[in-house]
């Protein structure tokens, strides 16, 4: 089990897409952000009440929750579970498109993304900047911590054949610079983002001036939905 860093990034996907995501990983740690994987990090100990207090000490810590999306995700579900959580403690997420054609489930957190990125091949070595661009911007709006988890050292993936640059655009996957000290806007959505439908009544808990739910309540919902994840972790992945 591995304790998540603070302002660490941490990334989500489908069990088909984990080749793609440790390749992006291994890209993000070179260029200076610690990333926490729940498919790697989390270990296999088998006990329940462990996998829920890492899953809500990595969503806590994190700075910014990137989901990524391809033709090949498969069950999603406990991802969909995951980004609920994240979107109730107010985490920026952002949805990275790893190929040209994937589909967008019907996650209504989705609608107030912070941002779209689109990594397919073709544009992959447009948008890692932008990527970086966001994900600075995320962490230096992170809230300072009442107290630091235990940090991880970042680790190099031994390979990611995935995440192989293109071989028009030389050298993409250089580390992009630190943006200036001024965080830029958030670019428009991009044109392939399609457009979620977002029932009303997720809102309702948004309204200027509605009394919010008893600091309890939001812990009780929290605990059951990490455990509704854990649960759908385990059967993803085997454990």
């Amino acid at each position: 089990m591995v304790r998540a860093t603070i302002g660490c990034v941490y990334v989500a996907c489908a069990k088909e897409d984990v080749a793609d995501a440790e390749g992006l990983s291994g890209w993000l740690e070179q260029s200076g952000f610690p990333v926490w994987r729940d498919w790697r990090d989390l270990g296999r100990s088998g006990d329940a009440a462990v996998y829920t207090a890492a899953i809500f000490d990595s969503t806590t810590a994190c700075s910014a929750f990137v989901l990524l999306l391809s033709n090949r995700s498969g069950d999603l579900t406990s991802v969909g579970e995951l980004t609920s959580i994240v979107d109730s403690m107010n985490k920026p997420i952002i949805a990275v498109r790893l190929s040209e054609h994937a589909p967008v489930p019907p996650f209504p957190e989705l609608a107030r993304a912070r941002a779209w990125i689109d990594l397919s091949e073709a544009r992959r070595a447009d948008e890692l900047p932008r990527l970086a661009a966001e994900l600075h911007a995320a962490r230096a709006n992170q809230p300072a911590p009442a107290q630091s988890a235990h940090a991880r050292p970042p680790a190099q993936p031994a390979n990611a054949p995935a995440f192989a640059a293109p071989a028009s655009r030389p050298q993409p996957w250089s580390p992009p610079a630190p943006p200036a000290q001024t965080p830029p806007a958030p670019p428009p959505r991009s044109n392939w983002a399609p457009p979620v439908q977002v029932p009303q009544s997720i809102w309702s808990n948004r309204v200027p001036g509605a009394k919010p739910q008893p600091l309890w309540m939001r812990i009780v919902f929290i605990v059951l939905g990490v455990t509704a994840i854990i649960i759908g972790l385990l059967r993803i992945f085997g454990a």
